[in-house]
């Protein structure tokens, strides 16, 4: 016998002999093979060819690429724009860059309350703590606010006393203090004025006559400065007084006479004046 034939029938999936009767033998074999696509796997010879496997695992865990497989090349990752999460509470609008997760912007943390001071954390997102600063509970009738447990609490309340016994003073939640006119009975401290009563938010006294007669500067007695005053104002000067113009004798005119009378009775001497405010009261002067 001569050399041996070629049995070799180039598949892989067969096993080649050579048998003495019938010649060359392919037998069909289950070895590993290779079905040239790059999207199988295990690929396994049966019935003298090779047949494809499972698709291979092309899921790379990030969720910023498209995964996907080319039969030459095998599995592919596109980087994609896609909505993400970046682990950060502090950033808003995450967007998938060049295959990373890229925080947007910062979350708006502001709660509209003045009396927290608002952050962010990373893990916990964002938060506010409270503060005691001063604030404004939109109650005109409290002062100095402040800042407690995360709310305005008012302070105490405004000092509305104007001072002035004439008026009634309170407060408005809304605007503040408030002063209203009264009637009330005050004193106006001159001793020559009767029941004084507030008018238009002042104490205003009418000037009595006869228990003040003769007493122009109101001192309560009559004396030597009382008969100056109304001889002043018989010669034409402006004396700044009502009572200056009372016609002390009852003759209807003030002349030096009724000065005379005020002076007797001043340094004691017995007599009685018989007084009333002359009308129309000119007007007076602010010279003393």
């Amino acid at each position: 016998g001569g050399t041996a034939p070629d049995c070799d029938d180039t598949n892989g999936c067969t096993d080649d002999s050579c048998d003495s009767a019938s010649g060359c033998v392919s037998t069909d074999n289950t070895a590993s093979c290779d079905d040239g696509d790059a999207c199988t796997t295990s690929d396994t010879c049966t019935a003298g060819a090779c047949l494809g496997g499972t698709s291979p695992d092309c899921d790379d865990v990030n969720g910023c690429t498209d995964d996907s497989c080319d039969s030459a090349s095998g599995c592919v990752n596109a980087d994609n724009t896609a909505s993400c999460n970046d682990g950060d509470a502090c950033t808003t609008s995450d967007t998938c860059s060049a295959g990373a997760c890229l925080g947007g912007a910062a979350p708006d943390c502001d709660d509209a309350n003045g009396c927290t001071d608002d952050a962010c954390d990373s893990t916990l997102g964002c938060h506010s703590m409270d503060n005691s600063s001063g604030c404004d509970d939109g109650n005109a009738c409290t002062t100095s606010d402040t800042c407690a447990g995360g709310a305005c609490v008012g302070g105490a309340a405004p000092d509305c006393d104007d001072g002035n016994g004439c008026t009634d003073d309170s407060c408005d939640p809304s605007s503040g203090c408030v002063t209203a006119d009264n009637e009330e009975a005050c004193d106006d401290g001159d001793p020559c004025t009767g029941t004084d009563l507030c008018v238009v938010g002042a104490c205003v006294g009418d000037y009595l006559v006869d228990e003040c007669c003769g007493d122009p500067d109101s001192s309560g007695w009559v004396g030597v400065s009382d008969a100056l005053r109304i001889l002043q104002n018989a010669v034409g000067m402006d004396v700044v007084c009502p009572l200056a113009l009372c016609d002390v004798n009852g003759n209807g005119v003030i002349t030096s006479s009724d000065a005379l009378m005020t002076l007797i009775v001043a340094v004691g001497g017995e007599m009685e004046m018989e007084c009333s405010i002359l009308e129309p009261l000119p007007e007076l002067d602010t010279q003393p």
